[in-house]
């Protein structure tokens, strides 16, 4: 009974040291997933607009929590959308900064062009703690970059 009572303390010592450090990383994680997931479907909307000869757009949604790709007719839309709209990770946040930022109706959009540019924007992803993330999209490439994380 002893020894289990030494395990018992040793285990929650260790907790105590580790577990602080193991939960900054956890919620760092939330903010490389939502940059992931915006990384991999701002990409897919480049290829979509050079295989379609149309362009998409990289829609956020208004309370910055959603996003998904629209495509359209011309480079002033008319928008539809193309997936469906996917979430940020929980208490993630998404704010598009750039001076080309389209709107289509109360969502901002980053466009991707045919000829495979893209306007010239920026992604800022927060957490709940205040950590952030910032993308960039480097316009004559098309291609969402992270420039900047915690």
């Amino acid at each position: 009974m002893l020894e289990l009572l030494v395990v018992i303390a040793i285990i929650s010592v260790t907790l105590a040291v580790v577990g602080p450090r193991l939960a900054g990383r956890m919620e760092g994680a939330g903010l490389r997933d939502g940059a992931s997931d915006l990384q991999v479907l701002a990409r897919a909307g480049r290829a979509r607009a050079a295989l379609t000869g149309k362009p998409v757009a990289l829609a956020i949604s208004s309370d910055g929590k959603r996003f998904r790709l629209l495509a359209g007719t011309t480079e002033h839309g008319p928008w539809e959308a193309v997936t469906p709209a996917r979430a940020l990770p929980d208490k993630v946040h998404v704010k598009l900064l750039g001076p080309e930022v389209q709107r289509a109706g109360a969502q901002p959009l980053i466009r991707f062009l045919p000829d495979g540019s893209a306007d010239e924007a920026a992604l800022l992803l927060r957490d709940a703690g205040g950590d952030q993330v910032r993308l960039e999209m480097a316009k004559a490439l098309g291609r969402l970059q992270l420039v900047a994380q915690p």
